[in-house]
């Protein structure tokens, strides 16, 4: 290392299922983004081997070529009393914390379009990975298909347009590793009101329960106090993972399972009301009660 340069660069995937992949460059910098770490390599190479397929071996030699790492992927933060965890904050803090990612969201979004700017010299820029890949392909069939440009301007223009296709992979990280953290934050927001509201809801929930009790037995409301906990114990756990996911949203993720406990709570309450059994099974508990 001279100076910020690094020399002879060596850099192996680890963890990787799909593929794996080998850097080596004679040198390269690290420096800052405002939301992540950026490794610059030059005059180097790339190799990727198919796990599934050794066959399938790709080498490619770059000039230069550009890896954004996620700061939070390798900060390291040590908890006290001034860093707190999601569920120890408050509400307003949790909301910096959201709109802080939001903010890194829009950076990248900002730099990806710009790179498409750069390369491509259009406006256009995706919206996921899938569509960056589909314009970079579309762009290199354009290019191939140019016959006013001569060999080295095709491929420096090869060259740019695969930089720019590692560069949509890599900010394409970075959003989805945002977008889970911040996803994080809102399920912890929705659920500071959610669960509470979730203990008047079981309050309701166990009012015709407890009538229920008299008719088909404690052992069969009991069996039914447990089977609701219970499925709004799976919905709620599924919720939250769904939204960490970014398959649902955190509204969706933590409120969905209030909406079913008071969909019965009121189905419950309205059947007991009339006096009839809300579910058939307690009816025929009842009967044979009575014929005893």
């Amino acid at each position: 290392k001279k100076g910020e340069l690094f020399s002879d660069v060596r850099i192996f995937s680890k963890g990787q299922k799909e593929s794996q992949t080998s850097i080596h460059a004679k040198t390269g910098t690290l420096s800052t983004l405002a939301d992540a770490f950026l490794l610059t390599l030059f005059d180097g190479e790339i190799h990727e081997l198919e796990v599934a397929d050794y066959s399938n071996y790709r080498r490619i030699i770059f000039e230069t070529h550009r890896i954004t790492i996620p700061a939070d992927d390798i900060l390291l933060n040590r908890r006290d009393s001034s860093n707190r965890t999601d569920r120890e904050m408050s509400v307003p803090m949790i909301l910096d914390k959201v709109e802080n990612y939001e903010n890194r969201i829009d950076v990248v979004n900002t730099r990806l379009a710009g790179a498409f700017f750069r390369t491509l010299e259009d406006s256009l820029w995706p919206g996921t990975i899938s569509e960056g890949n589909e314009i970079v392909e579309s762009a290199r069939k354009k290019i191939r298909a140019d016959t006013t440009l001569s060999g080295k301007q095709l491929h420096k223009k090869e060259r740019q347009l695969r930089s720019l296709e590692r560069q949509v992979k890599n900010e394409f990280g970075l959003i989805t590793s945002y977008q889970k953290g911040r996803n994080k934050y809102l399920v912890e927001v929705h659920k500071k009101f959610s669960l509470p509201f979730a203990c008047i809801l079981f309050v309701l929930l166990g009012a015709p329960l407890g009538v229920m009790s008299k008719r088909g037995g404690f052992a069969m409301s009991m069996s039914l106090s447990f089977g609701f906990f219970l499925l709004y114990y799976i919905l709620l756990i599924g919720g939250e993972e769904m939204a960490d996911r970014n398959q649902v949203s955190a509204a969706v993720g933590m409120w969905v399972p209030n909406a079913v406990v008071l969909i019965l709570a009121l189905y419950l309450t309205l059947h007991t009301v009339r006096e009839r059994a809300p579910i058939p099974l307690l009816s025929f508990f009842s009967k044979k009660e009575n014929n005893s």
